[in-house]
């Protein structure tokens, strides 16, 4: 269980650390954004792959890709 305990030190080390800048506010943003995009993510993960799917995401600029 030590090895758990170090673990989760440095997770919450990392953590804080990641978001020494970032309001308690920003931080509760950002998660949700975080989990939308994942349930969005997990919602597809048995959809059929579409091949224009890319084509919303088009850059407007005159670079382009």
């Amino acid at each position: 269980m030590q090895r758990f305990d170090a673990i989760w030190h440095l997770a919450d080390l990392t953590r804080a650390e990641a978001f020494e800048s970032i309001s308690k506010k920003e931080q509760e943003l950002l998660i949700g954004i975080l989990e939308r995009v994942n349930a969005n993510l997990s919602a597809l993960v048995d959809a059929p792959i579409e091949d224009n799917a890319g084509d919303r995401y088009e850059s407007t600029d005159s670079g382009g890709r």
